[in-house]
């Protein structure tokens, strides 16, 4: 904005504020379609009927933006036969700027998905109901 007075003129740039307030609405839209693809991506497998355990459906995770770290793990658990079986989780990495994402850390995830898609479709239903995710995340923002 410039300013005008006795043959000064000032100029103010308000460029910083501008770019930290896009980032941040940036941040939080990514970190929304991720927290909503990991819900859906559990809805999905609940509803394919792919849970034996439950450990691949409690592995999945959105991973935010500067977030930290799923770590790998390992567990004994009982399956629907009753039989005990060890569980163990590849972890997921850390995301940096502008990035988010939903992963399933199950290192049997894959063989789950390639049977009965829950990831995929889950991508699917962020990009239908991203208007309702930016509505969110304007709420929470108070705008």
């Amino acid at each position: 904005m410039a300013k005008r007075g006795k043959g000064t003129a000032h100029y103010q740039s308000f460029a910083k504020q501008f770019r930290v307030r896009i980032e941040d609405a940036t941040r939080d839209l990514l970190n929304e379609a991720a927290i909503a693809g990991a819900g859906y991506a559990q809805q999905n497998m609940v509803a394919n009927d792919s849970i034996d355990t439950g450990f691949a459906l409690n592995s999945i995770h959105a991973v935010l933006v500067n977030g930290q770290a799923v770590a790998a793990s390992s567990v004994e658990l009982t399956d629907k036969q009753g039989e005990l079986v060890q569980r163990t989780s590849a972890g997921l990495p850390a995301m940096g700027d502008n990035t988010s994402a939903v992963g399933c850390a199950a290192s049997y995830a894959i063989f789950i998905e390639i049977r009965e898609p829950f990831l995929f479709p889950a991508i699917d239903q962020v990009k239908q109901d991203f208007g309702g995710i930016v509505q969110v995340v304007r709420r929470k923002r108070g705008r």
